[in-house]
C-alpha cells in the first residue's frame, strides 16, 4: 500500500509540473518550487539517518512521525496540493490575460492558510496515544504493555489492542498470525485526557493489556494493531508495529511506569528471583504449540521433564510453599509426557490430535501458572509508590 501511495504521489508530482509548463514562467516557478520542497524533505529524511545517535534525539518525535506512518501522507499531501494550486493559477491566469500577480499571491495566502487550518485541525483532533515500548513479563509468566492516551484535551473511546506472534513463510515471505489472548477488559471504553484535574481521571489516562495465557517465544517477532477514537471528532486512527523479543523485559508495570525485577525485589531475593526466571524459560517453551515432531520438539520436553522430576527437591527449601503445590507438578509431568507422546506416536498431528494437544496445553499453562504463582508469592517485595 505504502509504495502505491509513493508511486501515486511521484505520479502527481511530474502532473503538476506538466500543467504548470504548460502554463506559463510563473507557474513553472510555482511548482518547481513544490517539487524542491519535497526533494528536500525527502533527501533531509536521509539526512537524518546518517547523523550521529546524540544528535537524533533533539528531533526523535519529528523524525519518527515523517520517517513512520506519515511521511507517504505528507508527501501525498504536498503533491495534491501543488497541483490544485496550479491548476487554479493556470486558470485564473488564462481568464485575466493580463498582470495579476498581487491576485495570485493573494489566492496562494489563502490557499496555504486553509490547508495550514486543515493540517492544524487534524492535528489536534486525531486520537493522540502511545504504546508503551516495553512489553512486561511477570514472574508467574504472564505478559502486559501499556496504552496511554497523549491528547492534552481530548477523551479516546473504543480502543481496542490486538497482539500476536508473527512469522512468515520460508517460500513467498508471506505474513501469518498466531494471537495472543488478552483479558476481557482488552476493549478499553474510554480513556481520559491529560488535563483531567480530578484524581481519579490522572489514573485512567493508561490502560494495561495481560495476556490470558503464558507466554513462550514463537517465531521471529511480535506484533502488535491497536484503533482508537477521538471523542470530540470521531476521528479513528489505527497502527501497527513490529516487536522483537528484547523489548520483552521481566518485571511489572505499577501504574503505567515499568519496573524490572532487580528494581521490585530487594537484593537479598536475587537468587530466588533468578530461580523463578529459571524454571519459566525451561517450561515455558513446552507451550508453544507443535504440529509435528521435531529434534528440538523432543529436546525441550525432555529438559522440563527433567526439571520437574527433582524440582520439589531442589526448590523446597528456597520455596518452602510449593510443597502445597506437589499434586500440580505431579499433573505437570504427567501433562507434558503425554503431549511428548502424541507427537512421537504422530509424525504430523491430524486435527484430531491437534484438539488433543490443545487440551493438554491448556492444563500446563494452568498448572505451570498455579506454580510459578506460588513460588513468586513466597518473595518480598519492595514498597513501592505510584508518581502522579
Amino acid at each position: 500500500m505504502i509504495k502505491i501511495l509513493k508511486i501515486l504521489a511521484w505520479f502527481l508530482c511530474l502532473l503538476a509540473f506538466t500543467v504548470g509548463a504548460l502554463g506559463s514562467s510563473i507557474i513553472v516557478t510555482f511548482a518547481l518550487s513544490f517539487i524542491g520542497a519535497v526533494l528536500l524533505l525527502h533527501y533531509t529524511i536521509k539526512f537524518f539517518k546518517k547523523i550521529p545517535q546524540k544528535l537524533k534525539v533533539a528531533g526523535l518525535y519529528v523524525y519518527n512521525k515523517i520517517r513512520g506512518e506519515y511521511r507517504s501522507i505528507i508527501f501525498l499531501t504536498i503533491f495534491v496540493v501543488s497541483l490544485v494550486m496550479n491548476i487554479v493559477l493556470i486558470t485564473w491566469y488564462m481568464e485575466t490575460k493580463g498582470d495579476c500577480l498581487s491576485s495570485v499571491n493573494t489566492l496562494i495566502l489563502n490557499i496555504a492558510g486553509a490547508f495550514l487550518a486543515l493540517l492544524l485541525t487534524y492535528l489536534l483532533l486525531r486520537p493522540n496515544f502511545e504504546v508503551a515500548p516495553i512489553i512486561a513479563r511477570s514472574l508467574n509468566n504472564h505478559i502486559c504493555i501499556v496504552v496511554k492516551n497523549e491528547s492534552l484535551f481530548a477523551k479516546l473511546y473504543s480502543i481496542k489492542f490486538e497482539l500476536a506472534y508473527c512469522g512468515t513463510t520460508e517460500a513467498n515471505d508471506d505474513e501469518y498470525l498466531n494471537n495472543i489472548a488478552l483479558d476481557s477488559n482488552s476493549q478499553v471504553t474510554l480513556l481520559t485526557n491529560q488535563l483531567g484535574h480530578k484524581p481519579i481521571d490522572r489514573f485512567n489516562r493508561y490502560f494495561i493489556f495481560k495476556s490470558v495465557n503464558g507466554f513462550y517465544k514463537q517465531w521471529a517477532q511480535l506484533k502488535w494493531r491497536i484503533s482508537a477514537t477521538n471523542t470530540i471528532s470521531n476521528i479513528v486512527d489505527v497502527r501497527d508495529k513490529y516487536i522483537y523479543y528484547d523489548a520483552i523485559q521481566w518485571g511489572e508495570y505499577v501504574g503505567d511506569k515499568f519496573y524490572n525485577v532487580q528494581e521490585l525485589y530487594p537484593y537479598s531475593e536475587r537468587q530466588r528471583v533468578s530461580k523463578i526466571i529459571e524454571f519459566n524459560e525451561t517450561i515455558s517453551k513446552v507451550l508453544r504449540p507443535c504440529a509435528k515432531k521435531r529434534n528440538s520438539t523432543d529436546a525441550i520436553y525432555q529438559s522440563a521433564l527433567n526439571m520437574l522430576d527433582t524440582f520439589i527437591k531442589d526448590y523446597s527449601k528456597e520455596f518452602p510453599n510449593i510443597r502445597e503445590v506437589r499434586p500440580v507438578a505431579d499433573d505437570l509431568i504427567l501433562h507434558i509426557q503425554k503431549l511428548k507422546n502424541l507427537l512421537n506416536q504422530n509424525e504430523v498431528l491430524r486435527p484430531i490430535y491437534k484438539e488433543r494437544r490443545n487440551k493438554l496445553l491448556q492444563n500446563i499453562d494452568k498448572e505451570f501458572e498455579c506454580i510459578s504463582t506460588h513460588m513468586e508469592n513466597s518473595l518480598e517485595r519492595k514498597s513501592l509508590t505510584i508518581k502522579i
